[in-house]
């Protein structure tokens, strides 16, 4: 297995590019997984379409209302719901959300609340059209954070992601939440 190719960075007009890297790793028979935030829809739908890709992870950030805050960047929101419609129909896949911090004011961050992980999950259902779609929370590691404001902030527990599992569950009834792991 290939992972790490991420379809939402890099500059879109370098498409055919990207398409023909993964065509020459397909040719020697590579399993390649690929990552999405939803960024670069037609990008992802043109892997897909040639069968570039063996597993899709996408990696929903959070409600619509705050995904350009999570990404650094403008995602539209239409990219993002093309985007999961296009994974649900993927016989490998799964989305997941990291709890992650938000800066909510100059001074304020905070992490993305267990309702903001229901809205995120909600998106997930009306976007795919199911209740049923392979769903992780997981766990946002400060300590690795490249953002000072963020290292600060205190790690959570897999047993704080609780919460987080039954808002999410109204929407999506195969949500996992990640296990504590050493960093």
């Amino acid at each position: 297995w290939l992972d790490g190719i991420n379809v939402s960075g890099g500059d879109a007009a370098q498409g055919d590019k990207f398409l023909t890297v993964l065509r020459h790793l397909k040719k020697y028979s590579m399993k390649l997984v690929i990552e999405t935030n939803g960024k670069n829809a037609a990008l992802l739908e043109a892997v897909l379409a040639e069968g570039l890709a063996d597993k899709v992870i996408m990696n929903v950030l959070g409600p619509l209302h705050l995904y350009g805050a999570l990404a650094g960047e403008v995602v539209e929101p239409q990219e993002v719901e093309r985007s999961i419609a296009t994974v649900a129909r993927l016989c490998e896949y799964q989305f997941q959300t990291v709890v992650a911090p938000v800066q909510r004011g100059q001074d304020v961050v905070s992490y993305l609340t267990p309702a903001e992980i229901g809205e995120t999950a909600k998106l997930i259902e009306t976007a795919s059209g199911s209740k049923k779609q392979p769903y992780l929370i997981k766990l946002f590691r400060p300590g690795a954070s490249a953002s000072e404001a963020f290292k600060r902030l205190e790690p959570m527990s897999a047993t704080m992601l609780l919460p987080y599992r039954s808002a999410a569950r109204a929407y999506q009834v195969m949500v996992e939440v990640e296990k504590d792991v050493l960093v």
